[in-house]
């Protein structure tokens, strides 16, 4: 398939390097977090945002060549955006919270549709690591 590009608007979380640490030390697998705590926080968005998940996309690297660290980015699925970034971006610690309580409270083990799973995945939800991805929300949110 073609590859796709477009300008649109975005947040993005930088992941402070202890935070990395503690995930790896624990055996975690970092890309699997990363992945997980995006799913989490763009099926959580529409609660604040009025907005689908589908009118978001994300991407998540262990590495990012802009950052220079571990960094999780949400986006308007719009060209030139539509403001739900900009959103989400005043809302974020109101979202972060509830993607924690929302993937801590599942009883599921490994992450599931109820959780962490997006239906819209382009990587067929992989690397997923639910207690990574507990982790690393919980880290945003200050708790750790």
């Amino acid at each position: 398939l073609p590859s796709i590009t477009f300008t649109t608007m975005a947040i993005w979380v930088v992941v402070d390097h202890s935070v990395v640490n503690t995930i790896l030390d624990e055996k975690n697998d970092l890309p699997g977090a990363l992945h997980g705590a995006e799913h989490a926080l763009i099926a959580m968005t529409p609660f604040f945002v009025l907005c689908d998940r589908w009118d978001l996309g994300g991407l998540s690297t262990a590495l990012d060549l802009q950052t220079g660290a571990a960094t999780i980015y949400v986006y308007d699925g719009y060209e030139g955006g539509v403001g739900l970034a900009e959103r989400a971006y005043d809302l974020f610690p109101d979202i972060c919270r509830i993607a924690t309580e929302m993937v801590h409270t599942c009883r599921c083990n490994t992450g599931c549709p109820a959780c962490i799973h997006s239906p819209k995945c382009g990587n067929d939800n992989q690397p997923l690591d639910k207690p990574g991805t507990i982790k690393l929300l919980m880290s945003l949110n200050g708790d750790h």
